[in-house]
């Protein structure tokens, strides 16, 4: 009888064991996405060369989409806002999508994307007034920060600037006939 119910309570004893683990190996993986975001932050402030740049702010991005945003801080929030002043359109465009992406913890940088948006139109506006870029700088589909920040502002639940339409920026088009509006 005792053997039984030692027996019965060394099972019970490593069913819960084993139950936990899963629970601990969690929190190490929140941890260690919280340092590679950081790692990702360090690059982007101390590489002055832009591909290697966007690039972490690519990575930067995919962190965020995998990990428990939960456990992201303020100042690595308000870090990521500062990048909306980069001087690189897609690394702007990028941190938008980040914000956009951690959510509702991330809603008091709306005025930080809103000042990145006037910048933004700036961009679209002259790259659809210049001819077509070289084949070697594609965007690969995300368009201008402008794009990103309406999205970012969407997932945010703010009041979207004109022009953003569910998530997109829709660049004004000259009337056919020539006239200025």
């Amino acid at each position: 009888m005792t053997a039984m119910r030692f027996a019965r309570a060394s099972i019970a004893a490593a069913f819960i064991a084993c139950a936990a683990l899963p629970a601990m190996a969690q929190g190490q993986n929140a941890s260690d996405d919280l340092a590679a975001l950081k790692a990702q932050l360090l690059q982007l402030k101390v590489n002055p060369y832009p591909p290697p740049r966007e690039r972490s702010a690519q990575i930067l991005v995919a962190i965020v989409r995998r990990m428990d945003v939960s456990v992201i801080d303020m100042a690595t929030i308000d870090e990521i806002a500062g990048l909306l002043e980069d001087d690189s359109d897609r690394v702007r465009g990028r941190m938008a999508i980040a914000l956009g992406n951690i959510g509702p913890a991330a809603k008091h940088t709306v005025p930080a994307l809103e000042r990145a948006f006037v910048r933004a139109k700036q961009y679209a506006a002259d790259a659809q007034n210049t001819s077509p870029t070289a084949p070697f700088d594609r965007n690969y589909g995300l368009g201008t920060s402008a794009d990103s920040i309406c999205f970012a502002l969407m997932r945010l639940e703010a009041f979207p600037p004109e022009g953003c339409l569910d998530g997109r920026y829709e660049t004004p088009q000259p009337p056919a006939d020539g006239t200025v509006r």
